[in-house]
């Protein structure tokens, strides 16, 4: 006896066969049943996905969304490079002639300016009482730059005493100028010594030759931090979201400077408020070391007609602009729609786009056995987004700073401020987290980094060698350096928990894979094993060559691809929970703290919790083979 046949599962059933007026029958067939509700609410999505596809034109919605977004911009921009240029003709005309007290003038009225016609006048009220925090803080602690200042001036009598001299005899002066050069090297190397750090810069840019600051204030630089978190975090918790989400940037970057003007013995009131509100990088940054802005507007040797008209200056930061552009068009009008919804709205035609032809819908049905496919794929799409959104400010930025003379008018300028080479292709972590922002990283390690770094030696170095598990107590201080870093650029960043998630992630996995691969590399003596720009991976290709096709160098490729994959997942898993971040509108105030925990938790538990698996991983591998 045959048996009884079982009812396919009609919620599962693919409706990419059926036709509409069978789709049709089939709603009307079973739209009062409740057991088939969701077959139901299948059909009502495959039904909008045709009318979709028939009836819309991707490419002209793409059209009308880059159209619509350029145009959006364009007016504040196109407003902020007439000021610049206003600024710059002004700069190569008449400052040669001011002192430099009312050029300094000059330049914080043009800020104001500039701040003026880009912002409201409520924006600019949460701007400007930083200035007012940076001159009070100058005249509260103005003892130790008056008497470097003394100092300076003695040496420099000193050294004219010696140029008289010198000209008044046929001996030469170099032995003794060389003798008074002698200290300021030896202080600024005890400053500037490198550490090899999961956050060491990389590569060598633009940004980071002027970041070599001498005579920099410690306890005026603790100072300076505290006060610009402190009022970081209380106009986050006080102020309206939809007000202090529009000048988040520029106090970030108004923070910056205000610790580098302060931290510097040697810039007096004025230089440091002309510093703080230069026309170039007031709006949307980057930080510059105070040096560039000395060389650019104390200094003004250099400027003539010439470099006013000058063609490279123009044309790269051009380039630069049409750059941010295409990548602010990718981020709103491409990357948002690569794939459908995984709950679309049948009456929301956004959540039924579909560039790619991939449904994340139908892939949450098909692969209910892999549920992380489809939120691998969603969280790649967030990731995408955000990171675009960023590469459009960091471009814009540069290319702002080229035309104020504040960067040297080369094509690697454009990105002196972000890589996206780098930050697509993530061979190294380190190399990641220092290519985000090369301007805010050069900050962190020159007023963070590398003086916690002293401190931690000075006082943990001569702890005896004893391991435990595999770790060196002497070392264990770094990683709670790394996380103390990576937790006051959070507090500057403002009150976010998936920022501060994001920083403090990236720490964890930046040092473990760092130490791991520094590991693997002194083992196996292999170059490729190193993270990039280490002195250890340099040091390995002078001494241990190896050829091209040799077993070195196909095991170099093949662990330098498995991590490109496993830090491509990373960088996916945790740019994944920015989710709108670019886009959300801040009017009704975002989300709260307990809302984005609870999306953060839900897309870090729909992709189970890989990527922090993957990294535990790697840190039972490293203390074994420590």
């Amino acid at each position: 006896m045959a048996g009884r046949q079982r009812k396919p599962d009609m919620s599962k059933i693919p409706l990419d066969t059926y036709t509409d007026d069978q789709l049709a029958q089939f709603r009307d067939r079973f739209k009062f049943s409740e057991e088939h509700h969701k077959l139901i609410e299948r059909i009502d999505i495959e039904i909008a996905t045709r009318r979709v596809t028939n009836d819309f034109s991707e490419i002209g919605a793409l059209r009308t969304c880059a159209e619509n977004k350029v145009f959006s911009v364009a007016n504040d921009l196109i407003v902020v490079i007439s000021c610049i240029l206003i600024f710059r003709a002004f700069k190569y005309t008449f400052y040669r002639v001011l002192p430099s007290n009312i050029r300094n003038i000059v330049t914080s009225a043009f800020g104001l300016a500039t701040l003026y016609v880009f912002y409201a006048a409520e924006d600019i009220m949460l701007i400007t009482p930083l200035v007012a925090l940076f001159v009070s803080l100058k005249f509260l602690f103005p003892a130790s730059s008056r008497k470097k200042g003394k100092k300076v001036s003695e040496s420099e009598e000193k050294d004219k005493i010696v140029e008289e001299e010198g000209t008044n005899s046929s001996e030469p002066v170099k032995p003794e100028e060389t003798e008074t050069e002698e200290p300021v090297e030896e202080s600024v190397e005890s400053v500037d010594t490198p550490v090899e750090t999961p956050v060491e810069t990389p590569i060598e840019t633009p940004v980071e030759t002027p970041i070599e600051e001498p005579s920099i204030n410690s306890t005026h630089t603790k100072i300076a931090i505290f006060c610009v978190i402190s009022y970081t975090l209380l106009a986050e918790f006080y102020l309206p979201d939809y007000a202090w989400s529009k000048v988040r940037g520029t106090t970030l970057i108004m923070s910056l400077k205000l610790v580098s003007a302060l931290a510097t013995s040697d810039v007096d009131c004025l230089t440091g408020i002309g510093y703080m509100l230069h026309p170039a990088t007031v709006i949307f940054g980057p930080w510059c070391p105070i040096s560039a802005y000395k060389k650019d507007i104390i200094d003004t040797k250099t400027h003539s007609w010439i470099s006013l008209f000058s063609p490279s200056t123009i044309v790269i930061s051009a380039i630069g602009l049409v750059l941010s552009l295409v990548c602010l068009t990718l981020s709103t009008c491409v990357l948002p729609f690569l794939f459908q919804d995984m709950y679309p709205d049948p009456e929301d035609l956004d959540s039924m786009r579909s560039i790619t032809g991939l449904k994340l819908s139908q892939l949450r049905v098909n692969w209910f056995m892999a549920p992380w496919l489809p939120m691998t794929l969603m969280i790649y799409e967030n990731a995408l987004q955000f990171r675009f959104s960023w590469y459009y400010i960091g471009l814009l930025s540069s290319s702002m700073s080229i035309l104020g003379d504040l960067e040297v008018n080369s094509f690697s300028s454009i990105f002196s401020v972000v890589n996206p080479f780098s930050i697509e292709f993530p061979f190294c972590l380190s190399r990641v987290c220092n290519d985000w922002n090369k301007s805010v990283a050069g900050w962190i390690r020159v007023f963070v980094f590398r003086p916690l770094m002293a401190w931690g030696d000075s006082r943990y170095s001569k702890i005896s060698k004893r391991r435990f598990f595999g770790l060196d107590p002497r070392h264990l201080n770094k990683i709670f350096i790394v996380l103390i870093t990576y937790g006051i650029s959070s507090a500057l960043h403002g009150v976010s928990v998936r920022i501060g998630l994001v920083l403090v992630s990236l720490a964890a996995y930046t040092w473990i894979q760092h130490s791991l691969r520094k590991t693997l590399a002194k083992i196996y003596k292999i170059s490729g094993f190193a993270p990039y720009s280490t002195g250890l991976r340099k040091s390995l290709g002078e001494n241990h060559p190896y050829n091209r096709f040799s077993w070195a160098s196909l095991s170099s490729f093949i662990i330098q691809s498995l991590f490109l994959i496993l830090n491509f997942y990373h960088l996916c898993y945790l740019g994944g929970i920015m989710l709108n971040e670019a886009t959300e509108a801040k009017e009704d105030g975002g989300m709260n703290v307990e809302e984005e925990m609870q999306v953060t938790k839900a897309i870090w538990m729909g992709c189970d919790f890989w990527s922090p698996k993957v990294v535990g991983f790697l840190l039972v591998i490293y203390l074994f083979i420590r």
